[in-house]
């Protein structure tokens, strides 16, 4: 019965003005923790799954309401701290999107919560359609980012306590870490489908236009940058490493839980 009454709430409350909220103020201090003279990370995985009803994020047959869950939605977070005490936090979401709004209200969270602020908290999305609407801070896409348009601050909220939920875990749980990254290129997985477009943008001007299945290819990005974290707790062994993976694609990728 709470389930149902917190889902009410949520779907015939979730329409209001649009507000778009200020960057937060503080920033991060200077580092005051104990000094470790190692790196350190944390990591944490927090559920972010609305209840039914609301948008899906999208203008085609994917943004109508939901009806109920297939999969759930998460926020995963990662936090590194140098030598010297300087942190970092990455936190990537199950969303379509992120938006101004969502980062400010976690930002303020975490930075009340951890002393992180704003300026070293980086949110990104898997670009998933199966996630909601309703929490931009931009007028067009609570209009038209789904089929269901409004903005909706309680689903903001909502959102962005979990993101900032999953940024204070990691920042609690940070133990010593070693990290190692590289940056290669990926081919044969991307392609651009809007080549006239592409071609009629001056700037693009390192792939000869004409052949458009030859530009489909070439015009992309094709870096692939991988980040791999692995922790280990006082007096034990290296675990297992997580993997931060950043491609242009329009799909998922980002933190992953090993197998």
């Amino acid at each position: 019965m709470r389930l149902l009454l917190y889902t009410a709430a949520l779907v015939l409350g979730a329409c209001s003005h649009y507000h778009e909220h200020l960057l937060p103020a503080p920033v991060s201090p200077d580092p005051s923790l104990p000094q470790q003279g190692v790196l350190r990370a944390g990591v944490a995985r927090v559920d972010i799954t609305p209840p039914p009803g609301l948008g899906l994020a999208g203008n085609g047959p994917e943004g109508l309401r939901s009806d109920g869950w297939r999969t759930r939605l998460y926020a995963r977070a990662l936090v590194l701290e140098d030598a010297d005490g300087e942190r970092l936090a990455l936190v990537l979401a199950d969303l379509v999107h992120v938006s101004a709004n969502l980062h400010r209200i976690a930002a303020e969270e975490v930075v009340r919560q951890t002393g992180l602020g704003a300026d070293r908290l980086i949110i990104s999305a898997t670009h998933t359609h199966s996630s909601p609407g309703h929490f931009y801070g931009e007028r067009l896409y609570n209009d038209q980012g789904s089929r269901v348009p409004c903005y909706g601050p309680a689903v903001e909220r909502l959102l962005a306590r979990g993101l900032a939920r999953a940024g204070r875990e990691a920042a609690g749980a940070m133990q010593e870490a070693r990290a190692g990254w590289t940056i290669d290129t990926l081919t044969g997985h991307t392609r651009n489908r809007s080549t006239t477009a592409y071609c009629a943008n001056g700037s693009n001007l390192q792939v000869a236009c004409g052949d458009s299945a030859r530009i489909a290819g070439q015009a992309v990005d094709r870096r692939l940058a991988l980040l791999r974290v692995e922790a280990r707790p006082p007096g034990g062994t290296w675990q297992r490493g997580r993997l931060a993976r950043g491609f242009a694609l329009h799909g998922t990728s980002g933190l992953r839980d090993p197998p």
